[in-house]
């Protein structure tokens, strides 16, 4: 049988049925454990507990003399004077006792509560915890500081291995899916466009690409109309001209082999310049375009052309600013103008300046559309 004194010396008994009850005294702290020992001997060995050994009663007095005797009954031992507990603690002899261990009533100091907790030494614990017993915690303890420690630094750990990983995930996310530019609305086209515009009304898209005008849901991808704002006839008049000025130029003598060019390259040219004369204007649901001095109102609805409006003496400067269009130009005596043409019904209203002043008004209230 193996046991541990409370002083924290270990020490090895061999045991056998029957054996008789033994003196131990610890050669460390010099306390007598003797009827401890016993009590664990009889456990190990399942006998009963050995009855705590009794005095044998004093020898009676002998009688006096004749046969007159008096009976005074035994005297009263003396009591025997207790030692004077110690107050340093027997295993740090130079610490003052500042409790007892609640299993062998050992005298405890501090360093012994670091170390036990509440008991003198880990053999009273582990009788203690031996018997289904919780053995109650001293905040103070060395083990218990020990396992706080390592508690507050698994939070520490686990927090920042946490934030190691959500920014190694948000960053990932970010180099790959966040900074990276998504189409949310495409349209293909046969041709290259050498103008446009557009802009966003809702879940609505108007633009106007080359010379195409068209209004989507940019959402669902729908095409809710679309209008061809060039068309051959106009291409083709284009390419008369060009013949008329060229026979004109030959009939005078003129030479005009240089300026001879294939009928496609002429179509595509001539096409490019009718696409470059357009541009749109407008906000929300007006849509507005403008060709040289024409202000043309298309249907939000259905795409008509409702509405034109003859910007007179052409078109200096076209600018928008609000809910109108401002139009630089110049009236009959000269003085420079500028003509607001309202967005919602095509309302004209001019304004005459004199002097510089009218360009730097419609500066001034210029809105890219």
């Amino acid at each position: 049988m193996k046991f541990q004194c409370a002083c924290g010396a270990k020490y090895s008994l061999d045991v056998a049925p029957g054996m008789p009850p033994v003196t131990f005294v610890c050669p460390g702290c010099g306390q007598d454990y003797s009827a401890f020992v016993n009590d664990l001997i009889c456990q190990e060995l399942g006998e009963p507990a050995a009855p705590p050994a009794t005095q044998p009663p004093p020898p009676a007095a002998p009688a006096p003399a004749g046969g007159l005797r008096i009976s005074r009954g035994h005297a009263p031992a003396p009591a025997q004077e207790q030692a004077p507990a110690s107050k340093y603690c027997p295993k740090h002899r130079t610490e003052l006792a500042t409790g007892q261990c609640p299993v062998c009533h050992t005298p405890t100091c501090p360093k012994c509560r670091e170390t036990f907790g509440e008991y003198c030494s880990a053999f009273c614990k582990n009788k203690v915890e031996g018997h289904s017993m919780t053995a109650p915690a001293f905040a103070g303890s060395r083990y218990m500081k020990e396992k706080e420690f390592q508690r507050k630094a698994g939070r520490i750990g686990g927090s920042a291995a946490f934030l190691i990983v959500a920014g190694l995930v948000f960053w990932i996310w970010y180099a790959w899916i966040g900074s990276v530019p998504s189409t949310k609305f495409s349209v293909r086209f046969d041709a290259i466009s050498h103008s446009g515009n557009s802009w966003i009304n809702g879940d609505q898209i108007v633009f106007m690409h080359g010379g195409t005008l068209a209004r989507y849901n940019w959402q669902t991808k729908q095409k809710i109309w679309s209008v061809d704002l060039v068309n051959t006839q106009e291409v083709d008049n284009i390419l008369k001209q060009e013949d008329e000025e060229r026979a004109d130029e030959a009939k005078h003598g003129h030479d005009t082999s240089g300026g001879i060019q294939l009928y496609s390259y002429r179509q595509k040219y001539a096409r490019i310049g009718l696409e470059q004369a357009l541009s749109l204007k407008g906000s929300g649901k007006n849509i507005w375009i403008a060709k040289d001095d024409t202000l043309t109102h298309y249907d939000w609805d259905t795409g008509n052309a409702q509405q034109q409006v003859m910007v007179t003496n052409g078109l200096e400067q076209l600018a928008q600013h609000g809910n109108e269009l401002l139009a630089l130009g110049r009236g009959n005596d000269g003085a420079q103008t500028v003509m607001h043409v309202s967005l919602d019904d095509g309302q004209m209203s001019t304004e005459e300046f004199a002097g510089a002043k009218a360009p730097a008004v419609v500066a001034q209230n210029t809105v890219r559309a």
